[in-house]
């Protein structure tokens, strides 16, 4: 009589784990694939929900907010400035924050930057969101999404605004400059963008992984910008990347100083604390310009009173003041009409200008009233 054999023998063991591996690898794209599906998905709420902010305070107040504004005069007299975000709180479901911080608030806080974690304000495939699954503070005011600042701004002058708002829609809004010096705006609301190009060829918002804090007040931290330079004849940018062109970059450096290393989703470590970086220092408000009465604006095409010569640099680097994401392939964006969609990255970059500009047709060199070079205005309005 023969015994039965108990038990697997090694070989058996061995094909049945190899067959499972077959099918984990098989699975696991499909895996990932559903879930990048869904963080781009959520990243597009994320974005809906900012934008529905956005039209609300442009309905109430016939304008839109700048990439640099008042916050607050604080009880000793100083005006502090204040990125895109804090003006749309009362529309996030943040009355309370505004209220404690902004132009009512107690002397204490008032004009002081909120610091709190905002998961709607990062996108789940940003490697900021491994903060939150590790359970490590810090960088509560970081930012995934940035908005359409036009034309990287120029030095101040008396007579031109610092960019046209021709050439995008986040205008600097704060009175003054870095130096104190007053700064002339131009103001941008829904009506100009839907008489002009239209908002729905007109990006309103983005997402940058290269973006600093949602309190930050240049265009380099948040918001996307486009220059309308040519190589060869061409255009291409020289000084700013291209949509996710060197994504990363900006944070991987900082870290690097620290001994430390920026991972994506998913990674077995996570971000470390950024660098804290102080509050911007603006002078006490001394000057009798605020926004420049719009009687007193400039018409767009309207040359300077005098020969007072026209300085044309930037204010701060914008180097990665661009579209960027960790989506394969592209990022997400949102138009100014409320839609999003997924932008290639590998779109033409004249035709990529033209979706920053509110008036493609009329768009000029900040700082001059020249228009921008015929390649940029002779691209499609339409993607």
């Amino acid at each position: 009589m023969v015994a039965r054999r108990s038990g697997h023998s090694l070989i058996e063991i061995l094909v049945v784990v190899g067959i499972l591996g077959l099918l984990f690898g098989l699975v696991l794209p499909s895996i990932q694939s559903g879930r990048e599906a869904a963080r781009r998905t959520e990243c597009m709420n994320n974005q809906r929900q900012l934008t529905l902010a956005m039209l609300e305070f442009e309905e109430l107040r016939q304008r839109f907010p700048g990439y640099n504004n008042l916050q607050a005069t604080t009880a000793a007299g100083e005006r502090r400035p204040t990125g895109w975000v804090f003006p749309l709180m009362p529309f996030l479901e943040q009355q309370a924050v505004y209220d404690f911080h902004g132009p009512h608030g107690p002397a204490s806080s008032r004009g002081e930057p909120p610091c709190f974690r905002w998961p709607g304000m990062t996108c789940p495939s940003d490697a900021w969101s491994d903060r939150k699954r590790a359970g490590q503070e810090g960088n509560e005011n970081a930012t995934s999404y940035v908005v359409n600042c036009g034309q990287v701004d120029v030095a101040t002058n008396t007579q031109l605004p610092a960019d046209w708002r021709a050439n995008g829609i986040f205008q600097h809004l704060f009175p003054t400059d870095e130096e104190g010096q007053p700064v002339r705006s131009q103001q941008v609301d829904l009506g100009f963008v839907q008489t002009r190009d239209g908002t729905a060829h007109t990006l309103l918002l983005s997402e940058n992984v290269d973006a600093g804090y949602w309190t930050d007040v240049s265009e380099g931290d948040v918001g996307f910008v486009w220059e309308a330079t040519l190589v060869d004849g061409k255009p291409v940018p020289q000084s700013i990347a291209r949509i996710n062109e060197r994504r990363g970059e900006r944070w991987r450096a900082a870290l690097a100083a620290d001994g430390n290393r920026l991972l994506l989703p998913g990674g077995l470590a996570c971000v470390t604390c950024l660098p804290a970086r102080p509050a911007p220092q603006i002078p006490p408000f001394d000057s009798p310009w605020f926004y420049p009465p719009e009687d007193d604006e400039p018409a767009d095409d309207e040359p300077p009173a005098d020969d007072e010569p026209v300085v044309v640099t930037s204010r701060v680097d914008t180097s990665f003041a661009r579209p960027s994401s960790y989506h394969s392939g592209g990022v997400v964006v949102t138009y100014a009409d409320g839609h999003a969609k997924f932008l290639s990255e590998t779109i033409d970059y004249a035709t990529y200008g033209q979706l920053l500009s509110s008036d493609g047709s009329r768009a000029s060199m900040p700082g001059t009233i020249d228009p921008v070079p015929a390649p940029y205005q002779n691209a499609l309005t339409n993607d």
